[in-house]
Formats: structure tokens, sequence, C-alpha cells
């Protein structure tokens, strides 16, 4: 394992994003004290040559930067870097999309769009080398009582547009599919399915504390149970030439399959990908130890299951309550069970490969990750940020007031 402390290399508030093939991609971010709902702006970015600790700056401009994302060889089948710029007008939004090269950090610009400036809020995806699909949604405008009571309707689903351009001819086409549109909230990829490139796709509207309330207010007999289409969650695919090829025909349906659906008795919630796998988490209300960890097997589609039990009587340690945390997106990937053994002592099990069976000081905070199956990663806010490496051969624990992100065998704290 080794520690990145970014604060040591440059005094600037930076975030990390991603890894990208030896190379840290870092957000340098202000903070925005006029906006209530904000905590930051993106002003520039650097990126951290890691073997041979040189830090670059990205060289932006003076635009103002609204959002990046990246894509991950292992995902997505290649590695990318990407930002977009806003420039306000009076009735529109320019946006520039610009791509950032890994290894020169030279900065391209891919294509140029507008919107109708009350639709302020994207979400950027890349399908193909000339194709992005750009959602496009209308931030509701809060009431004084929704403002006072920090509740928004429960109809502010997903986006309200969404158009697929095509940035070599200039063609472009509106997505038909409104419960498509509607029904995305953050989960939407491109990967690898069966030896074909296909499009997953979550369909999500409510938190799982939310259909809970719902369904026991149905049981009460309280609220009609009707086929309402915010119950329902899905995770669903489409071969990508094909998910293109109907936006282009205007389907006003998209062909998606169902990997899992879920109606108003249980959830369905993404957890993470990898080159592998597809994780995601499933239960049923009302009905004990449903809760599981499905992992889908990309090349199969076969389906492994993970019991999330609410107690585990064949451990003499008697772990009680038991509860569950998972990071299943990067190299080390880890579902902890941990319960309480004392007044000040946690208790963890690793369940997923079974390499760890631990306890330590529960002001130490919840574990988040696992390195090489020796250092155990926690953190708590207590006091403002703190990071926890617990060497569990050992049994020493450095802490460090930050936060932290892992990238593989990297800890990088800022």
């Amino acid at each position: 394992m080794e520690i990145i402390d970014l604060k040591k290399i440059l005094d600037k508030k930076l975030e990390p994003v991603c890894k990208l093939e030896g190379k840290l991609f870092l957000r340098q971010t202000v903070k925005v004290f006029d906006d209530l709902f904000k905590d930051s702006d993106i002003v520039n970015y650097y990126i951290y040559d890691i073997e041979n600790k040189e830090m670059t700056a990205i060289k932006i401009g003076k635009e103002k930067i609204l959002l990046d994302f990246f894509q991950q060889s292992e995902v997505e089948g290649e590695n990318g870097f990407y930002y977009v710029t806003i420039k306000k007008q009076l009735l529109i939004n320019e946006y520039t999309l610009n791509s950032v090269n890994i290894n020169t950090c030279e900065i391209t610009s891919v294509f140029k769009f507008e919107m109708d400036k009350k639709f302020d809020s994207l979400l950027v995806e890349k399908l193909d080398v000339d194709k992005f699909l750009v959602f496009f949604k209308e931030e509701h405008q809060l009431s004084f009582e929704e403002f006072e009571s920090f509740e928004t309707p429960i109809e502010n689903y997903g986006y309200d547009k969404a158009i697929l351009y095509n940035v070599n001819n200039g063609k472009h086409f509106e997505v038909e599919d409104k419960t498509f549109i509607r029904g995305l909230r953050s989960v939407f990829f491109k990967t690898t399915l069966k030896d074909e490139k296909c499009v997953v796709y979550e369909e999500n509207y409510l938190e799982p504390y939310d259909k809970e309330q719902i369904y026991n207010e149905v049981h009460r007999g309280s609220k009609s149970k009707k086929d309402k289409f915010f119950y329902w969650d899905s995770l669903k695919y489409l071969q990508l030439e094909k998910f293109i090829t109907e936006i282009e025909d205007g389907y006003d349906k998209l062909s998606f399959e169902d990997i899992e659906i879920q109606g108003l008795d249980g959830y369905e919630f993404f957890s993470g990908v990898d080159k592998d796998n597809i994780y995601y988490e499933v239960n049923k209300f009302g009905k004990q130890n449903s809760d599981a960890m499905i992992i889908l097997n990309k090349e199969s589609l076969e389906k492994k299951t993970i019991a999330l039990l609410s107690d585990d009587k064949g451990d003499e340690t008697n772990i009680n309550p038991t509860s569950y945390s998972w990071n299943l997106d990067g190299k080390h990937k880890a579902i902890f069970q941990r319960g309480l053994i004392s007044k000040g002592r946690l208790k963890i099990k690793e369940i997923m490969n079974g390499n760890i069976n631990y306890s330590y000081e529960k002001k130490l905070g919840y574990p988040l990750e696992c390195i090489n199956s020796r250092y155990l990663i926690t953190s708590t806010s207590r006091e403002g940020p703190n990071t926890s490496i617990i060497d569990m051969e050992t049994n020493k624990i450095q802490t460090y007031k930050r936060e932290h992100t892992v990238f593989e065998d990297y800890l990088v704290l800022f």
C-alpha cells in the first residue's frame, strides 16, 4: 500500500476523481457561499503522475466548468476523461464538451451544443467514438413550504429530455421514450455483456426507505396499492447498436431487457461494476433475511447471491445488531458485516472473500475498504473528517484528519 497525501503535494483544495493509466485526475474546487445547495465549484483540473511524482495543471481557461465524467477500460472498454463548460445567454445555455489527453494533458473541444436555459442540469454519456447522449433536467424551484421542510415533490423524477448527438456529422436525435428518461436517476453506462457492447440502465424513482414507507402504509390500509410507475425498480440492458438505432428511428419505447425487477414489495439498488461483474442489492419488505447482494456475471448473465443476514447465529462472538457496508467498484472488493460486541468496540467480518475477521474501537468509524487483505481503512466525520489505517497484522493504527479515496493499492488523502 502507498499513501498519497495531496495536501503535502499542492497547497490547494483538490478532490480525486479517478485513476487512469498510472495518473490521478484531480479537481480543484472552491467554496460557494451564495448557493445554499452547492458545496463547491470546480475551477481547474490537475493530473498527478504516480510513478514520476509530478503534478501538472490542465489549462482550462476562463469558462465555467459544469461537470465532468470519465470512462475506464475495464468497464467501458476505453479510458477517457471529459468535462463540460457552460456559457449562459439570455434564453439558452451554450455548452462545450472537452476531452483531456491522459498523456499530454492537452484539451480537445469535442463538440458544442445548446439548450433552453430552463434545463440547467445535465448528465452526459459517451456511447461511441462519435456519439454522445445528453440528458437534460429542469431543476424544480422550491416553494417556501418545501424549503422550510427540506422536502421536494414526489413527482420530481429523472430527466425531462435526452438528445443523442453525432459529433462528426452534426446530426442529433431526441429520445422519444419518456419512461426511460423519467426513470433514470444516475445509473447508465456502457459495458460488455455476453461479448456484446451494451448499455446498462437502472430505472429507479424512490430511495428504499421511501418505498418501505409506502409499502407499510398500503398494508395498514392508509394508501391504495395501484400499479404506479414510481413503485418499480429495475436493472435493464440493451445492445449498444440497437439502442442507438432505435433512438435514431424515433422509437417511443426502447427494447430494454430486464436483468432484475422489483415492485412495491421490495427494492433493487445498483452497487457497483467491474470487468467481470455487475453488483446490486435486492430486498423484500416484511420478509426476514431477504436482503442480499447479487453478483451478475457479465459473460454468462448468471447470478450469484450473497445473503445479508440480519443476525449471525453461527458466530460465537454474538454480533448484535448486524449491519452491512460495502465497496464493490475498486480492486479490493469487500462486503463488511459489522456489529457491536461491547459499548465501544466493533466486530467486522468480510463475507464475500472471507478474508477478514477483526475487532477495533468504534471511535475509529466504519470500515470502507481493505487493501491487500491487511490494511483496513475506516472513516468518521466526528470532529471533522478522519481516516484511519488499521494494520490488522501488527494492530498499528494511523489516523489522518483527511478524507480519502482508494485506487487499487493507493490510499489518496485530501
